[in-house]
């Protein structure tokens, strides 16, 4: 590094090919960023940090909520991503979520020679509201590592309201049994992302217990609901 000249006065950081004889500036120092007018000075080269993601609150809630996430690193350009696919449009430094899925965010950094991409940020939508006490009683979910489920009860216009995120496969199907085991209701439909967002007209049920089967071209998945009066 040198002590004065650049763009800035302020010095340079420089590479010298004394075999070939060429010089080669890499950067002009300046005082706010980069310092200025290095004395006595150790040059330490390290590999490009890559950018980090800071939530603006928690990555949990109900559903109508959301979290802004925000890249903690600077950059020349930003790419949001969800479940490992880009987001159209997502390009500014924040993001506002309200899906849940694994976040992250490529930055392009013009000081690096590559883009980088950040540590994965999980947002879960773990309650579907708003439903009053006995619905919340009723009311089932499941979490493993890559897939939440959750099913409740909506007493208030019957319907069985079916929710999951990071489901494998293409396709679905819902298939309601009664206590004894008859089969009463089978519907089929396409994931999109993975994702499922499914109600199911109950009126026509009695009172009692039921049981929920979801499948898919690889899981599946049983849960268990009460209709009320």
């Amino acid at each position: 590094m040198t002590t004065s000249g650049g763009a800035n006065q302020d010095g340079v950081r420089f590479e010298f090919d004394y075999l070939a004889g060429t010089y080669t500036k890499f950067i002009d120092l300046e005082a706010k960023n980069l310092g200025s007018y290095p004395m006595y000075t150790t040059l330490v080269e390290v590999n490009c940090i890559a950018p980090y993601i800071i939530p603006s609150g928690p990555t949990s809630f109900c559903r109508g909520g959301s979290v802004t996430l925000n890249s903690g690193s600077v950059g020349s350009s930003y790419q949001w991503n969800r479940n490992g696919n880009l987001i159209p449009g997502a390009n500014s430094s924040s993001l506002l979520v309200t899906n849940p899925g694994k976040y992250t965010v490529t930055v392009t950094d013009s000081n690096c020679v590559s883009t980088l991409t950040s540590n994965v940020v999980r947002v879960k939508v773990p309650c579907l509201p708003p439903f009053d006490p006995q619905e919340k009683v009723s009311a089932s979910e499941m979490y493993s590592e890559s897939t939440a489920l959750y099913s409740y009860y909506e007493s208030s216009n019957q319907n069985l309201i079916i929710w999951a995120d990071n489901l494998k496969g293409k396709t679905y199907q819902i298939s309601i049994f009664n206590s004894t085991g008859k089969l009463l209701v089978t519907e089929k439909g396409n994931l999109s992302n993975g994702e499922l967002d499914h109600q199911i007209d109950c009126s026509a049920f009695a009172s009692g217990l039921y049981i929920v089967k979801l499948s898919t071209n690889t899981e599946q998945f049983t849960k268990k609901f009460v209709k009320g009066n």
